[in-house]
């Protein structure tokens, strides 16, 4: 009897159940990547506006991941994946060597915030996070809806 039950409750999950795409997946995929580059990036945001206490070993560790998630970056915008509540626009796909070099120049930027932090004093740290921010909104003011 329960080994029916058990195959009624799974017949009925896998009537009800929404196998993903590869393009959902490719899009949940670059949501969670770019929820870490935001989470990072602000975590460093509120240290640069004082907002949170300046840790240098903190703010190292954000810089080290918002770094390698851009570069995970590459692989998470896949040809058909603006699907669903995607944020990435069209133009993108349309314009794929024009976003790779943004996205490579983001990737430099956030290699050099590491860089600076390793060899510099606060101040120079905090403008490196500036011009990252600045190579981040050059791309978001092209690629991604508001």
């Amino acid at each position: 009897m329960k080994s029916i039950f058990m195959l009624i409750v799974c017949l009925m999950a896998s009537l009800f159940s929404h196998a993903a795409t590869d393009e959902e997946k490719a899009l949940r995929f670059r949501q969670s990547v770019m929820n870490v580059v935001g989470y990072s990036a602000g975590n460093m945001g509120a240290m640069v506006k004082g907002k949170m206490d300046y840790d240098q070993a903190e703010f190292l560790r954000h810089a080290i991941n918002l770094n390698a998630m851009l570069r995970l970056a590459q692989d998470a915008f896949v040809e058909g994946s603006n699907v669903g509540d995607s944020k990435a626009k069209d133009i993108i796909w349309t314009q794929r060597g024009k976003f790779d070099q943004k996205l490579e120049d983001a990737q430099l930027a956030a290699q050099e915030l590491i860089n600076t932090l390793n060899n510099a004093d606060k101040s120079m740290v905090f403008e490196q996070f500036s011009d990252l921010g600045k190579t981040c909104k050059g791309c978001h003011k092209t690629y991604r809806k508001r």
